[in-house]
């Protein structure tokens, strides 16, 4: 069956009966499609179409299509014909009135369910469905000839289906599959390509189901030029996309265009009989449009949860560029102040919702990219990588002459791989440990020196020669036997060479001295599990994050307790802590008590109060791991078995975390393992250098900024970076309480020029001269001075030969 309900406007408050009840399909109806020019509605049920009536309640049309099962249905914008995708991998395109095909064609290679989308007045349509490799797949197609698509672009795999959703008036596509948490958004062009990707959003939750709001609902004020619904396991959020003006003072009449009205223009009979119509137009302008049919003239818009669009692009008129909000803060761009209560019926001051739109940061480090660097880089072949190990360990490590990495095999093996040799390798050599690793470190200050925590309690430290590992290696140079429990982490002091904190699952942390082998300094005061901890950047603290939903921070060499203590993610799963800013701001990732994954900024001098600024990040089950680029405070963010990496500008100050750029990839990661900065190419923009483990190989990744003026070094980019593979004191200096810091240089090349010295450009001249009254003429004083200037020249003034001459008298000319 088929029902049809009429909701009052002031909501449902009790039982509701149908209005109409259709009976007359012979299979089970799978889609309704609303004629978009009259009260028509087109039922798909099996392999046929029924047109209704739902106002007189009659089934008027019954056609059938030669074809299994229709999974996907779109009326054209005049509504003449409807298109839809069917189960065995075919593209119609029919006159439900002549009960015929129009055109057909050869949709996707997979059966799996498709959807399909008519682009309004463009005369294109777009399919989403499966290739025969199972991946994700858009196609547009010319609505006139569908013998062979105008375009394929590859969404990557997943098994959700693709939900395709089109404005006209924006020309934007947006793409949200089942299962996911991003948005994809398209822009609908007149060039070759006629789809182009325009950008990504990611969402709060993974998506059950979306829907499209209807334009005559945006507001407009705020230029969002379209919004969605996202369903959740739990929740409706609302996705709102706006486009940035400096101003929301005034109507954006260039954004927002006439758009389609909600009057009805043509009655279902006449349709029938054969007539056709555009729906009317109206205006946006909210000084000219009239309030929907049971809409307030005021109304208070729900402010949960939006995605704006870019602050960060440079056109403020590019109406296809958008950057998530969601992922970046957990509360609107805008700050929205709720009107008072009064007594009015509903609760609500009629008053307008007030809104303040705050200056926009903008960090240089927005718009970086990352780059797969060429094959011949790679290593690959690395066989039988684990991928159990606790959520405290980062997967493998890798320095400027090896990478660890965890295998599979009994027995805790690390496998030790020359990354100064890449291609493809056979078995390699490994450190046998006897027992299964937690965590494991190279020293910063010797290449050549691991640190293995395991998970009976013993920490080994292995020496690899030169040359590399020969052969497995199984007697490790020194053990320091401390801790009655497994080891959580490992973290080698920033500073001084050979101290190395170990951190238990007894609760307790010891800070060892390699030179000797002995236990210098124990701290306590855990009552849960340490979940990770982090030295401060200048060595004189150590940060630690713990089960108990606690953050607490150490002073080693004055007190074994902890001198501050403040509240951290309510999450048990895991989390990861990092010093940003000159040491003022802990950043603390880790997981909500829902199970969402959240970045939180602490400050240092005031840990106890709540954290200055939480994001939520899309739904994961590992824990994302923080690398922070101190001189610049960028902090890069990934987890285990993602495909994304999420980046952030840290700042003392409000909004105290700045969305940057996100990049994702086809294929999900073991992990990155960042290099020290000083081993960035300058010359090419990069400003950080990582390494990715993936299933079976290592590649190098490099991040950059685009720049137009290459051949100068971009001193606003390269502060003076540390020297971090030498120390700055021995361990017996640190532990009598020195406090030298690391020597710093200057990575510009001695050839190159750094951009604050290049020369300016001269000022391009202006399309349109600014008004002075003084030098302002009006178009008569310029057809005056061009009718002088033009008399000038030809010396009109100049006495003619037929002026001298002679002639009769006036009265002379009577005679003739």
């Amino acid at each position: 069956m088929v029902k049809v309900w009429n909701l009052p406007s002031s909501g449902i408050s009790g039982s509701l009966n149908p209005t109409q009840t259709f009976q007359c399909f012979r299979r089970r109806p799978e889609l309704v499609k609303h004629h978009p020019v009259t009260n028509l509605v087109a039922v798909a049920a099996g392999n046929s179409f029924q047109v209704l009536d739902i106002l007189a309640g009659t089934s008027n049309i019954d056609f059938t299509v030669e074809c299994d099962l229709i999974q996907s249905a779109s009326w054209s914008n005049d509504g003449k014909t409807i298109a839809c995708t069917t189960k065995d991998k075919k593209l119609f395109v029919m006159d439900p009135r002549a009960n015929s095909v129009v055109q057909q064609g050869k949709a996707h290679d997979n059966h799996k369910d498709s959807r399909i989308q008519c682009l309004g007045d463009t005369g294109k349509i777009l399919t989403s469905g499966f290739n025969s490799s199972r991946q994700r797949q858009l196609k547009a197609w010319d609505e006139r000839n569908m013998k062979s698509c105008l375009q394929s672009i590859e969404l990557g795999s997943g098994s959700g289906v693709l939900m395709p959703f089109y404005d006209p008036d924006s020309r934007l596509i947006v793409i949200g599959g089942k299962g996911d948490s991003s948005l994809s958004i398209f822009e609908v062009t007149d060039a070759a390509e006629c789809i182009s990707k325009a950008n990504q959003i990611m969402l709060p939750d993974q998506t059950k189901g979306m829907g499209m709001v209807p334009k005559l609902a945006v507001d407009v004020m705020s230029c969002e030029v379209t919004r969605l619904f996202q369903l959740c396991s739990k929740q409706l959020v609302p996705i709102r996309v706006e486009v940035p003006r400096k101003s929301h003072r005034d109507f954006a009449s260039d954004l927002f265009p006439d758009t389609d009205s909600d009057e009805i223009v043509l009655t279902a009979e006449d349709w029938l009989n054969g007539k056709d119509a555009q729906r009317t137009k109206c205006s946006l302008d909210p000084a000219k449009r009239k309030p929907l049919a049971g809409e307030a003239p005021t109304s208070v818009t729900s402010t949960t949860q939006s995605v704006t669009s870019p602050t960060d692009n440079t056109k403020e008129d590019d109406a296809v560029a958008v950057k998530p909000q969601t992922a970046e803060k957990s509360k609107p761009a805008a700050k929205v102040q709720e009107p008072e209560k009064d007594s009015s019926p509903n609760g609500v001051a009629a008053a307008p919702v007030a809104k303040t739109f705050p200056g926009v940061r903008q960090c240089k480090f927005r718009h970086w990219t990352s780059t797969t660097m060429h094959p011949s880089t790679h290593v690959t072949n690395i066989q039988n990588l684990s991928k159990s190990l606790p959520g405290s360990c980062d997967g493998f490590h890798v320095n400027a002459k090896f990478a660890a990495v965890p295998l599979s095999t009994s027995g805790g093996h690390i496998a030790v791989i020359d990354v100064t040799k890449p291609g493809r390798i056979s078995q390699p050599c490994s450190l046998q440990n006897t027992a299964n690793p937690t965590d494991f470190k190279w020293n910063p200050f010797d290449n050549h020196q691991l640190a293995v925590g395991l998970d009976d309690g013993v920490v080994k430290i292995w020496n690899i020669q030169q040359s590399g590992l020969t052969e497995t290696a199984s007697e490790p140079d020194m053990e320091l036997r401390a801790h009655y429990s497994k080891v959580v982490c490992l973290q080698f002091h920033p500073l001084a060479r050979n101290i190395l904190a170990t951190a238990s699952f007894d609760n307790k942390i010891i800070i060892w001295n390699l030179d000797t082998g002995n236990e210098e300094i124990t701290l306590t005061g855990h009552e849960e599990e340490i979940l990770h901890m982090a030295w401060s950047n200048d060595g004189k603290y150590l940060a630690t994050v713990a089960k108990d939903a606690k953050i607490r921070v150490y002073m080693p060499r004055k007190s074994t307790t902890p001198s501050k203590v403040g509240p951290g993610p309510l999450g048990s799963r895991g989390a990861r802590v990092v010093w940003a800013c000159g040491d003022k701001i802990l950043c603390v990732s880790g997981f909500e008590k829902s199970g969402k994954r959240r970045l939180g900024v602490h400050s240092v001098e005031k840990l106890s109060d709540k954290p200055l600024e939480v994001v939520e990040l899309p739904q994961a089950p590992s824990t994302l791991i923080p690398y922070l680029d101190v001189e610049n405070n960028t902090i890069f963010l990934t987890g285990k078995g993602d495909s994304t990496m999420f980046s952030y500008e840290v700042l003392t100050e409000e909004p105290y975390l700045v969305a940057m750029a996100t990049a994702s990839s086809d294929q999900p990661h073991q992990g990155f393992c960042f290099l020290p900065k000083t081993v960035c190419d300058v010359r090419k923009v990069e400003f950080a250098r990582a390494w990715r483990l993936g299933k079976s190989n290592l590649e190098p990744v490099s991040f950059k900024i685009p720049r137009v003026k290459m051949e100068y070094f971009q001193d606003d980019l390269y502060p003076k970076t540390r020297v971090v593979d030498k120390p700055s004191m021995t361990a017996d200096d640190w532990l009598e309480g020195s406090n030298d810091q690391l020597p710093s240089v200057n990575q510009r090349p001695s050839d190159m020029k750094p951009l604050s010295e290049a020369p300016k450009e001269a000022p391009k001249a202006r399309k349109y001269e600014s008004y002075d009254r003084d030098t302002y003429k009006t178009d008569e004083q310029k057809k005056e001075e061009l009718v002088s200037a033009m008399s000038n020249k030809l010396d009109l003034d100049k006495e003619l030969e037929q002026d001298t001459m002679e002639g009769v008298d006036e009265d002379e000319w009577d005679d003739y």
